[in-house]
């Protein structure tokens, strides 16, 4: 009886653990699009930069921007676009986007590349996106 015991008192306190991990873990995924931004004063193609948290708490996103996908380490654009809710805080279970004017990064690099979007956490710690191709 009293292995029985230590057995559920053990798993137990790993279910705990685990739950307090699961909590308090940054869950945060990020993506890259191209997208048609139309407002009141202009329309263009624009390339949306977007942020999922799926943590249980908020995260504040500090910047964002684009690798190029030629040399990979190297920020293609850390200009910040017009609209969009980063960089700011995003909170739990919602999306933050961000936007670049395509013709702007159209003088960086060539739109028909692969790029990879990322974000700065307030922690510094960056997240990427999987490289996409915008045509």
């Amino acid at each position: 009886m009293a292995i029985y015991a230590a057995i559920v008192a053990t798993l137990a306190l790993a279910w705990q653990v685990v739950s307090w991990i699961r909590e308090h873990r940054t869950s945060v995924r990020v993506r890259v699009r191209r997208v048609f931004l139309d407002t009141r004063q202009w329309a263009r193609p624009a390339v949306e930069v977007r942020v999922y948290n799926s943590s249980q708490h908020p995260v504040r996103v500090i910047r964002f921007g684009l690798y190029s996908q030629q040399d990979g380490d190297t920020p293609l654009a850390l200009v910040y676009g017009s609209g969009g809710s980063i960089p700011g805080i995003v909170v739990p279970n919602d999306v933050g986007s961000g936007y670049f004017a395509l013709d702007h990064l159209e003088t960086y690099a060539d739109s028909s590349q692969p790029i990879v979007g990322f974000v700065v956490l307030a922690d510094y710690e960056a997240r990427k996106s999987d490289p996409v191709t915008l045509q």
